[in-house]
């Protein structure tokens, strides 16, 4: 059985990630997806590649292209992790089938915390199950959308 270390996926749609931040010091595979081609060209470790995707009306990455792009990459499961505008992205997309949430006192308790989700977005979306379970001090959320 051929076992494949997961890609890191940066989405960067003004290409403005430096070459020297820490995700491109850890081993494997790298891949920046943009709306911008690099110019001049941006000197990337050479484990990393530069995917240029379509604008949506934002100027930001379009979601359904970038993953008809990854897909033919051969991703076929894809884990995201970001802010609340790339969350709520793909949940406005409808490219989301499960979410696992994980509230930290450490990080999601605090006023200045940023929100996860656009919450008017993500409160008319039906779930097939939801389930809240707390891991020592942490709570963790999971659901499956309809």
């Amino acid at each position: 059985m051929r076992v494949h270390s997961p890609i890191r996926i940066i989405l960067d749609s003004q290409l403005r990630t430096p070459a020297t931040a820490q995700v491109f010091k850890e081993k494997g595979e790298n891949w920046i997806l943009t709306v911008q081609k690099p110019s001049p060209p941006t000197l990337f470790p050479k484990s990393t590649h530069i995917v240029v995707c379509k604008k949506n009306k934002e100027g930001q990455i379009d979601i359904k292209d970038a993953l008809r792009r990854l897909f033919k990459k051969g991703v076929r499961s894809l884990l995201v992790e970001g802010g609340m505008r790339v969350s709520t992205s793909f949940l406005e997309e409808e490219r989301v089938d499960r979410f696992t949430l994980i509230l930290t006192p450490h990080s999601s308790f605090q006023k200045e915390a940023p929100s996860v989700f656009d919450a008017a977005k993500i409160l008319p979306l039906a779930f097939k199950s939801f389930q809240v379970e707390q891991v020592e001090k942490d709570i963790w959320m999971e659901g499956f959308i309809d």
